[in-house]
């Protein structure tokens, strides 16, 4: 209609909230898998042990992690499949995981140790509340309260950043499939980088010197 203006235009998008930081040493890792197994008196379910280094030895999610199958793991071609994932729209997604050679052993090992179910999964039917609570007990016992299951993708995949170079195999690893989004779950720490450079920086002078 003549003369009448458009409201949208005063209405400015919504920034983006920064993403999070989600960082965990080897001595935070370890201080959180003695709690979990119980040797810090933390009783806790059998299943959040294999949940937890699962979880930091894949990048997946908590919700793929607990629907996974025996039948969805290829342990002799390193890889496993994931039939649905959090951003599926509409029927099923099929999305194949590889494994570094530390999963293949962590899933070598369960395999063993985890109790047989009828259904073929490897726990228990455990809802997002149920593991998400037991983890939170368990971090914040081992001095970690602000840490979260969901935190582990991050810390997960910033350490496959560390042994897989191309963003889009990256991408394969973790399931993301924009680049922007998986951007914010690569959190390495500034002094961590630093190292980094000053190592291949000393190698390459290594390397003119010879």
């Amino acid at each position: 209609f003549e003369g009448l203006g458009n409201p949208a235009r005063a209405v400015s998008r919504p920034k983006q909230r920064p993403g999070r930081k989600a960082h965990l040493t080897e001595a935070q890792e370890a201080e959180l898998l003695a709690v979990i197994d119980g040797r810090k008196g933390l009783r806790s379910t059998y299943w959040l042990g294999p949940l937890v280094r699962l979880a930091l030895a894949t990048g997946m999610r908590q919700g793929e992690l607990r629907e996974l199958l025996w039948s969805d793991i290829r342990l002799s071609e390193s890889w496993l499949q994931v039939r649905e994932s959090k951003d599926t729209k509409g029927g099923t997604r099929i999305r194949d995981v590889p494994l570094t050679p530390d999963a293949v052993a962590l899933l070598k090992a369960l395999k063993r140790e985890l109790p047989r179910r009828l259904d073929g999964r490897l726990f228990p039917p455990i809802d997002v509340q149920t593991a998400s609570k037991a983890f939170a007990r368990a971090a914040a016992a081992a001095g970690l309260p602000d840490l979260t299951f969901h935190d582990l993708r991050h810390v997960a995949v910033t350490r496959l950043a560390e042994v897989v170079s191309s963003p889009l195999e990256l991408a394969e690893f973790s399931g993301h499939r924009d680049l922007q989004t998986l951007k914010r779950y690569h959190n390495p720490r500034a002094a961590d980088l630093a190292r980094k450079v000053a190592k291949r920086i000393e190698e390459s002078a290594g390397e003119i010197r010879r």
